[in-house]
């Protein structure tokens, strides 16, 4: 989980950080240091850093299982505590401070939205159990501010 966004710029393309977490990966856990049992979790971790957002390529069943609990560990954020998303929500505006609000608000509204549309948020039952509800109730709160925000002008 952590290399998936090691390398992260607002200002860069998903592809370009996706493409510079690998290689920081890669550098920094040498192939040819690696037993052979080691080789499959090496192209498995490359392969799921990779694959979000920058290359689509099929998953066989377990790969895809394992994609899915990767995926749902990263937007656990999504179905913490009230105060922490809060947190987290501030902050990622702080991550894309190089976008002006005009532009910055309705894309995050938007991304918001299709969340919200989805069926679940989480592609496993066990994070589905764990934080679906309220990472919906954090979701909605979060999109009905910035339309407030919007209105006002804030």
């Amino acid at each position: 989980m952590f290399w998936h966004d090691y390398v992260y710029n607002t200002l860069r393309t998903d592809k370009e950080n996706q493409k510079d977490s690998a290689n920081q990966w890669f550098l920094n856990f040498p192939y040819h240091k690696l037993t052979q049992l080691r080789e499959k979790i090496y192209g498995l971790i490359i392969g799921y850093i990779l694959v979000d957002g920058f290359l689509k390529f099929p998953l066989k069943p377990e790969q895809q299982n394992d994609k899915n609990y990767f995926d749902d560990c990263d937007y656990s954020i999504l179905g913490s505590s009230s105060n922490t998303y809060q947190q987290y929500s501030s902050n990622i505006r702080k991550e894309y401070w190089g976008f002006s609000d005009e532009y910055f608000y309705p894309e995050r509204k938007k991304f918001l939205k299709k969340l919200l549309e989805k069926e679940f948020i989480f592609n496993t039952q066990h994070f589905r159990d764990k934080y679906e509800e309220q990472a919906r109730i954090n979701i909605q709160k979060e999109a009905d501010e910035i339309i407030y925000d919007l209105l006002l002008g804030d």
